[in-house]
């Protein structure tokens, strides 16, 4: 016999963009890049060490999934606590059951 138990966290979060991040870090991005393109030979080294680090700077924080958005919580969810759990199998005039007590922390 198996018995599966599921159980729903608090929190789900929104807003995980992933690669897609802001549209105004991904702007800031591409012309910081189009930027070091161009200047890559006129500029100073300074300056293109400086365009170099806010492109990948900008690349880097569009990719953390950051959103600032706050994660909404489920409607119904599985508090942290202790619940008692009876599984019982029939079989013709023969029954038989198990109580169990299941505990849910939160991280």
């Amino acid at each position: 016999m198996v018995a599966s138990l599921t159980t729903t966290s608090q929190y789900t979060v929104i807003g995980y963009s992933g690669f897609g991040g802001s549209r105004a870090l991904w702007l800031i991005a591409v012309f910081s890049g189009w930027l070091l393109w161009r200047t890559r030979r006129t500029a100073h080294a300074v300056l293109r060490m400086g365009l170099a680090i806010a492109l990948f700077a900008v690349m880097g924080l569009s990719i953390t999934g950051c959103s600032g958005k706050l994660p909404t919580q489920n409607s119904a969810y599985t508090a942290p606590g202790s619940y008692v759990i009876t599984v019982s199998a029939t079989d013709g005039f023969l029954v038989r059951s198990a109580t169990y007590t299941l505990s849910v922390r939160a991280n």
